[in-house]
């Protein structure tokens, strides 16, 4: 199956699921026009405009068909912004006691940089806790032994792979690879971290196109990842064969699959292998960190959050769908309720 199936048979799926979430909310919608709203629509539908009026719109006849008019008028008072300036080096600084704990709790960090984000200078410093390299509670000498032990714990994870020659040329990998680098040839290179072609590109399915250092590193890390993901409870020391002969068999059989066919089991939501799109998260996370061994373990706490969006069964996907079709519902009612009668 070729990258344009899958990407096929994924649309396919998630499209299925807007159908079903869409017919889901319009039968609820007419079960409470039903029960709580007969007499009003009573009312609008003998409104005396040339259009039929429900709902809070009018269905008006124009040279092209029928379309909506909505009532932009509403209830709702307007929400004002609590946007303050970013968290600046000296207010970071000052979080810490002498031995480099926060004086402050997490909550206060994460509500003071929600309303008004980082400054460039302390970004790199401020993700690593946001994306749990670093404990919320540690003090300055544990975070140096931290980044000691995530450089030897990633490298040897590297290892895995980089220094095996038959992994390598095994079809399983060649085949991740392959995906890996056609995402990691399309990362924006407007961005001055990827900009240069400094580098002949490795890989003869690219030719004109050229590479760079920090290019190369992005490779390593999506294959590296794939080793942490097989076996994420591992401290990844050892020769780590088990992790690479787990997922190369795990991206095989997968590819071999029928996708059609989702299993109902947890099994189905294992991160087999690379997925497109993993690379877009990993571009900036690396570019803001600008280090190998940081940014790994910055897209590693990412991918924690995220990698719902990866899996066979979309369930990050219906969750996000659920979440912003509640946020609607709460802030623009008369959206949301036009939504659920209008057809798909």
């Amino acid at each position: 199956m070729d990258d344009y199936d899958s990407a096929r048979v994924y649309l396919a799926k998630w499209a299925a699921t807007v159908a079903d979430h869409g017919d889901r909310e319009r039968r609820e919608t007419r079960e409470l026009e039903r029960l709580h709203l007969g007499s009003s629509l009573g009312a609008h539908k003998a409104h005396g405009h040339n259009g039929r009026r429900i709902n809070d719109h009018e269905d008006e006849e124009g040279p092209l068909g029928a379309f909506n008019v909505l009532d932009l008028e509403t209830e709702c008072s307007l929400i004002h912004h609590t946007r303050t300036a970013p968290l600046s080096p000296m207010e970071w600084f000052a979080f810490f006691d002498e031995a480099g704990r926060l004086k402050v709790s997490e909550a206060q960090v994460r509500e003071t940089v929600f309303r008004g984000g980082i400054d460039h200078d302390i970004r790199i410093e401020v993700w690593k806790f946001f994306l749990d390299i670093y404990p919320w509670n540690s003090t300055e000498a544990e975070r140096i032994v931290i980044r000691a032990t995530k450089a030897e714990e990633y490298y040897a994870l590297k290892r895995q792979w980089f220094d095996d020659v038959a992994i390598q040329d095994s079809e399983a990998f060649q085949e991740q690879k392959l995906r890996i680098e056609k995402d990691v040839h399309r990362t924006d290179r407007t961005i001055s971290f990827f900009a240069s072609e400094t580098l002949p590109n490795p890989s003869g399915d690219f030719t004109g196109v050229g590479s760079n250092e920090n290019l190369e590193l992005l490779k390593d890390i999506l294959l590296t990842y794939n080793v942490w993901a097989a076996t994420p409870s591992s401290a990844s020391t050892g020769s780590g064969k088990p992790a690479v002969t787990k997922i190369m068999a795990s991206v095989s059989s997968f590819a071999a699959e029928d996708l059609s066919e989702s299993s109902p089991t947890a099994e189905s939501n294992l991160l087999e292998g690379y997925v497109q799109g993993m690379s877009d998260l990993l571009a900036p996370v690396f570019a803001v960190m600008g280090d190998e061994v940081m940014g790994f373990w910055a897209f590693v706490g990412l991918m924690e959050r995220t990698k719902k969006n990866f899996y066979r069964d979309q369930v990050g996907m219906q969750s996000q769908l659920e979440t912003l079709s509640q946020l609607i519902q709460v802030l623009d009612p008369k959206l949301y309720k036009h939504l659920g009668i209008v057809p798909g």
